[in-house]
């Protein structure tokens, strides 16, 4: 089996074709549903604040170039996708390489650690990415077909109805790299199947065959910019953010519970709406949470919202006021309702309860009622 290098030879070329060009490159309708992704992973409140100020940057390889690994190869029959290539490549160089340096940072963060335990027990080690190709490593994510977690993991049936745990990112990971290795001993030497079954997990198509070249046009867009992000991050020339990461997490403080909480508690103790609470309390169900799963499922938060958590509950919980309020979305182009859930921290069900879809298509300037509290 022949070992390419050819995304080398993409890169090279954009090093011409983009110069020091500035402008804003706009990812095409091929990966508008990821470019969504990692826009709104970005705005939430856990990444640190030295990764909110981007430089402008342009790309330098590696002095030392390392050559792809099993799934990598395995890639090989999506070479030819030249548009689909060219796309990818723009997306993440475009303005500086911003695109490019957040999925970075959010590799560093959250995937870099998976490398050595990937290849303990012989995984390809460039299935770190995993997290990032799947949710843009948001361990609040929720997703359709009722996937949960960084790992966007499928239900299972010790989910509580009030704690889920595929939000708790060790927790998570666990179950994950578990799943991967079966599914490694049963497709020997087929690290593809392993992704497709593994990102396929609780669909009736888990178990068959991997799409092959210009079969699923969804696939080949995810596996293009998989295998070329790979490649980026493994011999592009940068910072490690590893370090900052641990910084910001290590300020985080554990808060108590203090009594019997409801969504519009947290909204008029704390300003929080349904987006700040799924961030922060992600593995929360349901309308009511009691401190009975509190020790199960305890809540960590940055010094100053943990402060502020202090000082808004030291008086105790005040009854609630008011109606549920909500939020007039208009839909733009290439909008999903799975995303727009995300984006607002609510559920894909609760949206079309709300408004009465019959499905999940949508209309470009079609006005959705989002249920803030509900």
């Amino acid at each position: 089996m022949r070992v390419s290098h050819r995304p080398f030879l993409i890169l090279l070329a954009w090093l011409l074709i983009i110069g020091t060009s500035r402008s804003r490159v706009q990812a095409q309708a091929d990966f508008i549903r990821f470019n969504a992704l990692v826009n709104n992973r970005w705005t939430l409140g856990d990444v640190p604040d030295e990764a909110r100020n981007l430089p402008n940057l342009q790309p330098v390889l590696r002095d030392s170039i390392t050559g792809p690994d099993a799934l990598e190869i395995a890639f090989a029959p999506w070479e030819d996708m030249d548009s689909l290539e060219n796309v990818a490549v723009q997306w993440l160089l475009g303005e500086g390489m911003e695109n490019l340096q957040k999925l970075a940072w959010l590799y560093d963060g959250f995937c870099l650690p998976l490398r050595s335990r990937l290849d303990a027990v012989g995984l390809p080690v460039s299935m770190a990415c995993l997290p990032l190709m799947l949710t843009a490593c948001d361990p609040s994510y929720i997703g359709p077909s009722n996937r949960a977690g960084i790992w966007a993991l499928s239900a299972s049936a010790d989910s509580a109805p009030t704690c889920d745990r595929r939000h708790h990112l060790d927790e998570a990971t666990e179950r994950a790299l578990a799943a991967l290795t079966q599914l490694n001993n049963t497709y020997v030497d087929d690290p593809l199947q392993v992704v497709w079954s593994f990102v396929r997990a609780g669909r009736p198509d888990a178990f068959n065959p991997h799409p092959q070249p210009l079969e699923s046009k969804t696939f080949d867009e995810w596996l293009t910019m998989y295998r070329v992000l790979v490649r980026f991050l493994e011999n592009f020339d940068r910072e490690d953010h590893r370090g900052a990461w641990l910084l910001e997490w290590a300020k985080y403080e554990e808060v108590a519970c203090p009594g019997e909480l409801s969504r519009m508690n947290l909204r008029q103790e704390l300003g929080w709406n349904r987006r700040d609470q799924q961030t922060w309390i992600p593995w929360w169900r349901g309308d009511v949470l009691t401190c009975e799963v509190w020790s199960d499922c305890p809540v960590t938060l940055p010094a100053q919202r943990a402060k502020s958590w202090l000082e808004a509950f030291s008086r105790g919980i005040s009854p609630e006021s008011g109606g549920h309020p909500t939020t007039i979305h208009k839909v733009a182009a290439g909008e999903t309702l799975g995303g727009i859930a995300r984006q607002y921290g609510v559920l894909l069900t609760e949206i079309v309860a709300i408004n009465n879809l019959d499905g999940d298509g949508l209309q470009v300037d079609q006005t959705l009622r989002i249920p803030a509290l509900q």
